[in-house]
């Protein structure tokens, strides 16, 4: 793939909280990352499991298989211990960001290192290593995606010069509010809040000089101009997603009630080509019918089936292709305001590995687990993470600070590998791996 050159209101990553405060069902929403949410694949809605399931023992990545890619996501390698079988308020494996499971603090109590973590928001594994946007750090951490202790020390750092440096900035090799993460064929893809703009960071130099190649949103590398008046089709507001399906690019312009589709990485930055949620381009108003959007956050794809979830509409938009026209009316409406099996409460991100959906149900506490995608708005989820039961929703499942090996408080994105989930846990500073 080529390089870039490139409201409701908008979130402070660092606090956690609106900069003018926009109450859904009497809860503010908190910033994400988004679910980077999530990588494509190409395999189809309703496929049965049993028909896709990877082998216990020798994983290849499936999220990406399918394409027939080269380099990165080509290898298979052994999944310790066989992939991960789900079961509700089941306990995770391992920990990071804090040196145990209960414990909860940002950077631990203290300064940042390399084994702290401030607000961790979207995740995605590249090989064998696990990315993390660091978002109140300003910083992407680099782990071993399948550690055998507890809070292990990142590998490496993006973003900044060191894992004691946490100052935000703008430029092609810094961060400011970092919030989802996702993987094209050839490069790592960043939506960051604070500096209104996603890019793309080649993969082939991730790891040596990371540095990123094209800009969506602003002018240039070093502009963070967050646009909520006079929307055009090159401008941003606030990015929580981004993720590529086949050729296009779609971005979660969050502040303007829209999702925006890329068919081209032509001009100075790019114009999209259609707008999710607003009759045009133009457009940033708010609303609540299935054409209509209100604080999109999250994107999920399994390589030609996009999946939009909308924060303030508490639901999940189901695409049969990423349209190609402003105003498109979803395939698919499921969700709606609650904490049951079938309703959400301020959702922020998703991924779908073509069998399985996973949601992350921010003010809710949980992650919900469909073994098949929906289909239907009567579908129900079949497996909760970090609560008891379907209609529990205590932070911590009620010990607040306190956290536990089952528990989860303000959790942003998810992201599965074909061997292990990994929640971003956001108000407990730590990544769960399950």
């Amino acid at each position: 793939m080529g390089a870039l050159s490139c409201a409701r209101v908008g979130f402070d990553p660092h606090q956690g909280v609106q900069d003018s405060a926009v109450e859904v069902h009497g809860e503010d929403l908190t910033p994400v990352d988004v679910h980077g949410d999530v990588a494509a694949q190409d395999v189809h809605l309703g496929d049965a499991a049993s028909d896709r399931a990877p082998p216990q023992d020798l994983w290849l990545d499936q999220s990406h298989a399918d394409q027939g890619l080269d380099g990165p996501f080509s290898d298979s390698f052994a999944c310790p211990g066989g992939a991960t079988t789900f079961s509700t308020n089941m306990p995770a494996r391992h920990v990071l960001g804090q040196a145990d499971f209960v414990t909860s603090a940002a950077n631990r109590g203290g300064l940042a290192g390399a084994g702290s973590l401030n607000r961790p928001l979207g995740l995605v594994v590249y090989q064998t290593k696990l990315l993390v946007a660091d978002s109140g750090n300003n910083r992407i951490m680099v782990f071993d995606a399948y550690p055998e202790a507890d809070g292990v020390a990142a590998t490496a750092v993006i973003g900044q010069p060191n894992f004691s440096t946490t100052t935000g900035s703008t430029s092609s090799s810094t961060l400011n509010g970092p919030q989802g993460l996702a993987l094209s064929d050839d490069a790592l893809l960043v939506s960051e809040w604070t500096n209104a703009r996603a890019t793309l960071w080649p993969l082939s130099t991730i790891f040596s000089t990371p540095s990123l190649s094209l800009v969506f949103g602003q002018t240039d590398a070093v502009s963070a101009v967050a646009t909520t008046t006079n929307v055009t089709a090159q401008t941003l507001g606030a990015v929580a997603s981004v993720i590529a399906i086949g050729s296009r690019y779609v971005i979660t312009d969050s502040q303007n009630h829209r999702v925006l589709v890329f068919d081209s990485l032509t001009g100075n930055p790019p114009s999209a080509l259609a707008a999710i949620g607003q009759p045009d381009l133009l457009s940033n108003t708010l609303g609540s019918d299935p054409e209509q959007s209100e604080f999109p956050l999250g994107l999920a794809s399994d390589g030609r089936r996009l999946i939009v979830v909308e924060s303030g509409n508490n639901r999940l938009l189901f695409f049969d292709t990423a349209p190609t026209s402003s105003g498109a009316q979803p395939d698919l409406v499921w969700g709606g305001y609650g904490n049951t099996a079938l309703t959400l409460d301020s959702p922020v991100g998703a991924f779908t590995d073509g069998i399985r959906l996973f949601v992350a149900d921010r003010s809710s506490d949980r992650v919900l687990i469909f073994n098949s995608l929906p289909t239907s708005p009567a579908q129900a989820a079949d497996v909760v993470l970090g609560q008891a039961n379907f209609t529990s929703r205590a932070h911590n499942q009620g010990n607040d600070t306190i956290a536990a090996a089952n528990t989860l408080w303000g959790v942003h994105f998810v992201f599965f590998d074909g061997c292990r989930l990994f929640v971003s846990d956001t108000q407990n500073n730590r990544v769960l791996i399950y």
